[in-house]
């Protein structure tokens, strides 16, 4: 474990070498007053092959502060991956998620109904603020949420408009043969169906008699098996990749405060990467949430342009440090509707809440930068992560805030690079349809090789 400060200067805090490591993870420092290790915190969970019993069975909560074990919690079947929000600790196994309070270390819930990925990652789930994202078994239309993906990305104002009804409990059965196959047909209650994505909030207390009280949203996301899954900064976008990583969705969230049934789901972008099969194994979004970057197993890392509310990308969205509107004021006031240059007086009225339809229909991109290091034929497994620049290049003022955040990315060979990305108009270009992220460095990299015997 390293610790990274603004200076640049990387400084070793851990060493552990019991056994081979499969997860690592960083856990949050509660403010509670009532917190049992308070005094040994910050801690990091971490699951090897060391100790007694089946391998990766056992995670161990170490002390940063003297590399002393405060707590072991042993399983029976191998963990997949731990994640660590301000309030919880999120272990996932091959078809389980279990839950525990970072407080205390305690479980406080338990999901058994995940869908096993043929990815790098059997379980692949998001934690957010305070909302789970996870792969599930079997749609329920009990549960299901008006929008999502539909087919291959087009959404059908019929098939929307008709599950929105049916939602309501209203029935238009008579309505029933003017579905074009888009909404996927029932799924048998024995069998496994893949691409279908539960949102639950995991801070709320679950009564006995209703199991689905803390579900957002329930929709479907791909046609193949989920293998990744991120959320943004703000717990409302969510990126998904299937197992043939040809292309990547973004999703809003629009929750209802009485039952996911009622919630909606906005197809925003579909992240286009290619024919060939990629097996992808990381994603992560830029806190002010215009940037994706995903990560395959081949070492390559695909950074896409997006925006919070959907739509095309421009050079007014991606070139400036802060979040714009949707229509610049100009367009606001000429009625103009975003990337077109005429008024569209028969465009369909929005709705009063963004939950009812018609909702968007998702737009296509393409990665702006592809960032790789290692020759084609090697396989490289990698991480990245959006932050503040750790490295300063000579002549570049430290008080000068950048347009986009740094971009780190760590190999499995223990380099850290940090990515600079500068975004431009796209010469010869209309400047408010295109624009040009080629323009990226990596001006240090750290050896993050262990020091110590």
């Amino acid at each position: 474990v390293w610790s990274l400060p603004g200076s640049g200067e990387a400084t070793e805090v851990l060493s552990w070498s019991l056994g081979t490591v499969r997860v690592l993870r960083l856990l949050h420092c509660p403010k509670d007053e009532a917190d049992p290790y308070a005094s040994r915190r910050p801690l990091v969970a971490i699951v090897d092959s060391a100790g007694p019993g089946p391998q990766y069975c056992t995670v161990n909560f170490v002390s940063l502060k003297n590399g002393d074990v405060v707590k072991t919690i042993k399983f029976k079947t191998p963990i997949c991956d731990i994640l660590c929000n301000k309030k919880s600790v999120v272990i996932t196994f091959l078809e389980k998620i279990a839950v525990f309070d970072v407080t205390t270390l305690e479980d406080r819930l338990t999901i058994t109904t995940c869908y096993p990925s043929p990815g790098i990652c059997a379980n692949p789930v998001a934690l957010g603020q305070r909302w789970l994202a996870y792969a599930e078994k079997r749609l329920t239309t009990w549960n299901r949420s008006s929008g999502g993906c539909e087919g291959d990305g087009a959404q059908s104002y019929t098939a929307t408009a008709i599950h929105a009804v049916k939602s309501l409990g209203k029935g238009l059965r008579d309505l029933g043969g003017s579905l074009t196959g888009n909404i996927p047909p029932p799924s048998n209650n024995n069998s496994s169906q893949p691409g279908i994505v539960t949102v639950m909030d995991i801070e709320t207390k679950v009564s006995q008699d209703d199991d689905t009280d803390n579900i957002i949203t329930h929709f479907v996301a791909h046609v193949g098996p989920i293998v990744a899954m991120a959320f943004d900064a703000s717990g409302m976008l969510l990126v998904t990749a299937d197992k043939h990583g040809h292309r990547f969705h973004v999703f809003r969230i629009q929750p209802h405060p009485v039952a996911s049934q009622l919630a909606a789901v906005h197809h925003l972008y579909i992240l286009h990467r290619g024919e060939t099969t990629a097996r992808v194994q990381d994603i992560t979004v830029s806190r002010d949430s215009r940037w994706v970057a995903i990560s395959s197993v081949r070492g390559t890392t695909h950074v896409f342009p997006i925006t919070p509310y959907g739509g095309q990308v421009t050079v007014r969205t991606h070139t400036t440090p802060n979040v714009v509107n949707r229509l610049s004021r100009f367009e606001r006031s000429a009625g103009l509707s975003d990337g077109r240059g005429s008024p569209l007086p028969e465009a369909p009225s929005q709705p009063l809440t963004p939950r009812l339809p018609p909702y968007p229909h998702p737009t296509t991109l393409s990665a702006l930068a592809q960032l790789r290091k290692t020759p084609l034929s090697e396989e490289s497994p990698l991480a990245a992560i959006f932050g503040a620049p750790r490295a300063w290049l000579p002549g570049r003022s430290r008080g000068r805030r950048g347009i986009v955040e740094s971009l780190f990315v760590i190999s499995s060979t223990g380099t850290l690079i940090q990515y600079d990305l500068d975004p431009k108009c796209l010469p010869g270009k209309d400047e408010e349809i295109m624009i040009s992220c080629k323009e990226i460095a990596f001006p240090t990299q750290w050896g993050m090789a262990c020091l110590t015997p």
